[in-house]
């Protein structure tokens, strides 16, 4: 046992449960580090939350682009779910063609609706500090997720029924 004091590590210097535990690869967060999208306008935003979402994140912590990402976002929520309930709807008849067409995107615009206050005010009291146009923007970028999601699924609903 030595007595130098430099031959002992400080403990800040130290990781938890004192030994060094190597970090696991992260291939996705390189990718995400990688990313680069500009979008050309609102139809675009759908080629970068599909292709490019570090990029998409970038834009978002930053504040670039936001008006473009909220258009964006919101047509493209409104138009896949509104697909989406025009097909799920086609196996019933054409009455309720409309009807799950006009109500999907309800459902998802009423749904970003109601969790815009509370995820505004969580991701203040996180430490998160978005404006209320980026927590705007994250919300209605989830919706248009949600929205490609139920659009991806449909074939499969669509020859289920």
């Amino acid at each position: 046992m030595s007595t130098e004091l430099e031959a002992i590590q400080p403990l800040d210097s130290l990781p938890p449960y004192g030994r060094a535990v190597a970090a696991p690869p992260r291939p996705w967060f390189t990718r995400w580090d990688n990313d680069r999208f500009s979008p050309a306008g609102p139809l675009s935003v759908g080629g970068g939350l599909l292709r490019a979402q570090g990029a998409v994140a970038r834009d978002l912590f930053e504040a670039r682009g936001l008006n473009t990402y909220i258009a964006g976002c919101g047509l493209l929520m409104v138009f896949a779910s509104l697909l989406y309930g025009a097909i799920l709807g086609s196996v019933a008849g054409a009455g309720q063609v409309v009807y799950a067409a006009v109500k999907f995107p309800v459902v998802i615009v009423g749904a970003c609706a109601i969790c815009l206050p509370s995820f505004y005010v969580f991701q203040a009291l996180t430490g998160a500090r978005l404006s209320f146009k980026q927590a705007v923007a994250a919300v209605l970028m989830l919706g248009a997720a949600a929205g490609l999601i139920l659009l991806g699924c449909a074939p499969i609903a669509w020859f289920s029924a």
